[in-house]
């Protein structure tokens, strides 16, 4: 995961639900 921690809190679902599918 290439995210900043401050992008984290609102890009986690995001980049998650991309991360896995």
């Amino acid at each position: 995961m290439a995210v900043p921690k401050k992008r984290t809190s609102a890009s986690k679902k995001r980049i998650r639900k991309n991360f896995w599918k």
